[in-house]
């Protein structure tokens, strides 16, 4: 189930540790570049290649830009693994069994950061 308030997404933000700091709304969260949770979804094909995404216009970071599979923020409350289902869901249409890969710390150019947990999906 996705937390929001007045529409907007109400996300948990960390610490750098990965101690949980509260929750905020998601612009916010990132206006002040506090530490998020998301999930990565990685679809491979038959052939063992990965199933991209052209981002839409109007998404606030990358638009325009290939992408993985399927990707985002994991809300309030949100068990890891049903966030990557929603992602997975919203952005290709469709759901399978994920597997769990990884958790890390993802450090992007522009010096916001984020837990990530990695799922991935061999396509048969």
């Amino acid at each position: 189930m996705v937390m929001k308030h007045s529409d907007t997404e109400i996300l948990e933000i960390y610490d750098a540790a990965g101690q949980s700091l509260g929750t905020m709304d998601r612009r916010e969260a990132e206006s002040l570049n506090h530490l998020t949770a998301n999930v990565l979804v990685f679809i491979f094909t038959p052939a063992g290649k990965v199933w991209i995404q052209l981002r839409p216009q109007n998404k606030a970071h990358y638009p325009g830009r290939w992408d993985i599979s399927a990707c985002g923020g994991i809300t309030t409350s949100e068990p890891p693994e049903v966030a990557a289902q929603r992602e997975q869901l919203e952005e290709m249409g469709f759901t399978c069994p994920l597997t769990f890969v990884e958790v890390f710390l993802n450090v992007f150019r522009e010096i916001r950061a984020r837990l990530v947990g990695v799922y991935h999906q061999f396509y048969w």
